[in-house]
Formats: C-alpha cells, sequence, structure tokens
C-alpha cells in the first residue's frame, strides 16, 4: 500500500459519520484485440489500468490529495476496508461516495460496471425505477428504497437516458453506496479546457495543466481472456513511469 493509499483510508476513516463524501475519479485503458477490431470494431475490446482519485481532506483549505489505484477493484477494497470495524463487519451506516467523472455517462461509467462484475461476480444488475416512465417501461426495475440489507452487499442499478450508451450507476458493495456524476453534463468542456480555464482564475498552476500522453502505449493486437487483460492491466500499472503518473494525476486535479 502506497502512502497516498494510506492517506485516502484514514480521511475516510475519520468522515466515516459525514452523510456524503464527494470525489472526483478519472481512469486510463488499454485496448486490445486490434486485429480483429479492423475487421469489425465491435471486436474491439478494453480494460482499466489505472483509476485516480481526487479529494479535499478538508474542503475549507486548498489541501488537494490525490490517489491512484490499479484497478476498481483496489480502490473498492480501500473504501471497504476503510468502514470496517475491530470486528471485519462494515458499520452499518457510511457516507455516500459520489464519484464525479468526465464524461462518465458515455465512457467511464461502463467500465466502473464491467470492473464491478468482473471482481465481485455476486453483485446483481437491476435497472433503476423511473417516476416518468410508462408501467411498462418499469417492469423488474427496482428503487432504491427497496433495496434490502443483503442485497446491499452488491446491486447496481442502471439508468439508462435516451440511449444504451448513456449510463449513470447507483448502487451498493458491502454495505457502502456509491453514486456517479457526470462533470460534462454540468460544463460541457473538455479537460483541456477546463485546465485553461482555471489557470486563467489562478486556480490551478500552469504545472497542473493537461500534458500529452501515448494512449495506444499498452494496445495489444492479440485477444486476451477477461482474467488475462486484467493481470496485464496490472503490469501496466507498475510500469507507468514520472511523466504518465503527472498525466494521470493532472486529470483529477484539474476536475
Amino acid at each position: 500500500m502506497t502512502t497516498d493509499q494510506e492517506f485516502f483510508i484514514n480521511y475516510l476513516q475519520a468522515n466515516r459519520k459525514e452523510k456524503k463524501l464527494w470525489f472526483a475519479l478519472d481512469i486510463e485503458t488499454l485496448q486490445y484485440n486490434e486485429n480483429a477490431g479492423k475487421n469489425h470494431p465491435s471486436d474491439y475490446k478494453n480494460v482499466t489500468y489505472s483509476v485516480a482519485v481526487g479529494y479535499y481532506p478538508d474542503l475549507n483549505a486548498d489541501d488537494l490529495r490525490t490517489v491512484i489505484f490499479p484497478n476498481f477493484q483496489s480502490f473498492f477494497d480501500a473504501v471497504t476496508n476503510a468502514f470496517k470495524k475491530s470486528n471485519g463487519d462494515v458499520y452499518a451506516k457510511t457516507p455516500v461516495m459520489e464519484l464525479i467523472i468526465h464524461n462518465g455517462n458515455k465512457y467511464d461509467n461502463h467500465f466502473i460496471l464491467k470492473d464491478a462484475c468482473f471482481y465481485f461476480p455476486h453483485i446483481q444488475r437491476k435497472d433503476i425505477f423511473l417516476t416518468n416512465a410508462t408501467d411498462e417501461g418499469n417492469v423488474l426495475t427496482k428503487t432504491m428504497k427497496s433495496i434490502t440489507k443483503p442485497e446491499k452487499q452488491g446491486i447496481m442499478l442502471e439508468k439508462r437516458v435516451k440511449s444504451s450508451i448513456n449510463l449513470e450507476l447507483n448502487f451498493f458493495l458491502n454495505g457502502i453506496q456509491y453514486k456517479t456524476t457526470d462533470n460534462w453534463m454540468k460544463t460541457n468542456v473538455s479537460i483541456k479546457t477546463l485546465g485553461q480555464k482555471l489557470l486563467k482564475l489562478d486556480l490551478i498552476d500552469e504545472s497542473e495543466l493537461k500534458t500529452d500522453f501515448n494512449y495506444t502505449l499498452f494496445n495489444r493486437e492479440y485477444d486476451m481472456t477477461d482474467s488475462e487483460s486484467h493481470a496485464y492491466a496490472a503490469k501496466c500499472f507498475d510500469q507507468l513511469d514520472g511523466d504518465q503518473l503527472t498525466y494521470i494525476r493532472n486529470d483529477v486535479i484539474i476536475l
């Protein structure tokens, strides 16, 4: 466990009784099975190899902290461990973890869903009840209030508005609630543009602007099983150098 991860867990423990904690979250993914994807784009596959989290330990100060995990399993495990009692059970009442993600509805949220189901196969998937939907449209849906204590060990409520591409998540894992909020819906500009605006307002330093990154560096032409792709992603995370980590941190700092 890194120093940043230890600080993150200590922060969660110190704020266990809060109603909600919010975090900026950003992921990096690599693409594989590219040979097949060139002929049939639907055959392209992707896997997450870093999960960056930004947060303010003190909302009245400018002490922004960042922590980077290799995957969502490490992130979720860190949160779970932070909220465990001495007997190993998670506290009955914990904060709602709000994950603020840029363009998450079209991209990152799909990887949260994919990774959560891979690493925690006991998770149930349900569509969330929509008050403005027809009775037919709400068949087999579920409301947040109807979730039972046993179900809170792993249930994912999915909300798709207008198209299957737009995905919002509200879910429980190990008794802890998480929900996603899309920053793109609030700003409608890129991370790069956001950084420039923040720089003009003197809210970030020039060293914290979005940097360059070789997105295809870890891509692979061949196919892999899910287990193989996640193992390969973990190796890629371990290979990240200083410049690459700066790129990853800066994106979440801007968020």
